[in-house]
């Protein structure tokens, strides 16, 4: 955790790689492999003085209340809280994927 004055930052959780072997770390193995086998469940809350203690924590406090829009975070008592997992490939915020980010633009074309 991290605080300030006003507010405070906490993250708790545990990483965990399952059933990893001496085998998946061999030459030519493929590296997404082993990601099936990491696990995370994190527990993350910031309260909102903390946020606004920060230099850009406005803005950093608006991104927050797009993922409690979404269902991704809950904003309630003064602190945003989110429950983060990662298990088997899947990342999810509060038992919800995140949506997919937009593919980038193609670049433009040389004729």
């Amino acid at each position: 955790s991290i605080a300030t004055a006003g507010g405070e930052a906490r993250v708790g959780g545990t990483v965990t790689l399952n059933g990893v072997q001496e085998s998946d770390f061999a030459d030519g193995t493929d590296p997404k492999a082993i990601i099936q086998k990491l696990q995370v469940d994190m527990d993350v809350s910031i309260d909102d003085a903390f946020l606004s203690a920060l230099p850009n924590g406005a803005k950093l406090a608006a991104q927050l209340q797009s993922f409690a829009d979404q269902g991704l975070a809950t904003h309630a008592d003064g602190k945003f809280h989110s429950k983060i997992a990662f298990h088997q490939g899947m990342m999810t915020f509060d038992g919800k994927s995140m949506p997919a980010p937009a593919p980038p633009p193609a670049p433009p074309q040389r004729r």
